[in-house]
């Protein structure tokens, strides 16, 4: 709880209490969630951590792909899922208004279904060329503050918030970003051995009348 209200800037948790009542989150619905979260990911962890492939190879290659001055981003993420494509255009309407509203941190906590979503979405520093195409394409024109429209990912879509921008001279610690990365590819793949797991729990499950 004190990492989740540290990194969206309150340095108690008194303060945190009222920052939610004023947007009329209950508290103890938080912490349920949180908890629940932690059991839920410790779970896909020890059933799918060994399903998780990582091409060693393909990735140190795509961290050498890099321009003479490196181009990193420090992101924020909303994962969010729908229904029908058709619902796509109202979602994202929503969720911008209460982005513009209230800030990115509010909105993932309220919409993401991602595990950042406790922290508001924040993600680390990571380097142009460790993105995937379609995110380096979303983001390629974008200014600090500005978010992206909802990119296409498996099992769902993704909003992201350009925090920060950075350009540093290459010296690239070639085993240190493939660490970081690696670790990245990892969170993405178990993400959506979650979302699949939960769809089919859910779908499995069956309530009977009493």
């Amino acid at each position: 709880m004190q990492n989740i209200y540290k990194r969206i800037g309150f340095s108690n948790i008194e303060d945190f209490k009222k920052y939610l009542m004023n947007n009329n989150i209950n508290f103890e619905n938080v912490k349920k969630k949180l908890e629940t979260e932690a059991l839920w990911n410790e779970l896909i962890l020890i059933k799918f951590s060994s399903k998780v492939k990582i091409d060693e190879k393909e990735l140190k290659e795509r961290i050498k792909k890099n321009d003479k001055f490196l181009k990193s981003y420090l992101l924020s993420e909303i994962y969010f899922e729908i229904l029908n494509i058709k619902e796509l255009d109202n979602k994202f309407q929503e969720i911008s208004k209460t982005i513009n509203e209230k800030g990115f941190d509010f909105a993932a906590l309220k919409y993401s279904v991602s595990p950042t979503a406790n922290i508001g979405g924040k993600l680390d520093w990571i380097n142009k060329n460790s993105l995937n195409k379609n995110i380096r394409l979303a983001i390629n024109d974008l200014k600090i503050n500005d978010f992206t429209k909802p990119i296409n990912v498996p099992g769902g879509f993704l909003i992201l918030q350009i925090n920060d921008i950075k350009n540093t001279k290459i010296e690239i610690d070639i085993e240190k970003e493939f660490k970081k990365l690696e670790n990245y590819e990892k969170n993405n793949q178990l993400n959506q051995y979650s979302k699949i797991y939960f769809n089919k729990v859910k779908k499995d499950l069956e309530i009977s009348e009493l």
